[in-house]
């Protein structure tokens, strides 16, 4: 179901990947919230509430794998994990976030060889189960 990419098309979408995600904490995240405040804030905290913290946002991370694959028969975890944050991150971040985010799926599942009508059918049965 997979397909095989190029090494230079690897190339040339990590660059881009590492562009956007320096782009979003350069220019967008700064304009959203005060890292030094953020820093302040769990510097504050125990190690207990650490811990939690890490542990929540680690099964936060896992918990819509389940999801991703079943409604795309074929797409392994580490391809679902990676979707998914990719475009929770895009989502979260940009404006008109929601769209450009689905747009992200679609086309990280064309590129992992899946075709139009089961990507399609996939995210509106994941965003119906949203």
């Amino acid at each position: 179901m997979t397909g095989t990419r190029s090494p230079r098309n690897q190339l040339i979408q990590g660059a881009i990947s590492i562009v956007v995600v320096v782009g979003i904490f350069w220019f967008v995240l700064p304009q959203l919230a005060d890292f030094s405040e953020v820093w302040r804030t769990i510097r504050a905290m125990t190690g207990f509430e650490v811990g939690v913290l890490a542990v929540v946002a680690a099964i936060n991370l896992l918990t819509y794998l389940p999801v991703n694959m079943s409604v795309l028969p074929g797409l392994r975890a580490g391809e679902a994990f990676v979707s998914n944050n990719a475009s929770t991150a895009v989502a979260n971040t940009l404006p008109a976030g929601g769209a450009l985010g689905v747009g992200v799926n679609f086309a990280m599942y064309r590129s992992w060889g899946f075709d139009n009508a089961s990507i399609t059918l996939a995210l509106l049965v994941s965003g119906i189960l949203n």
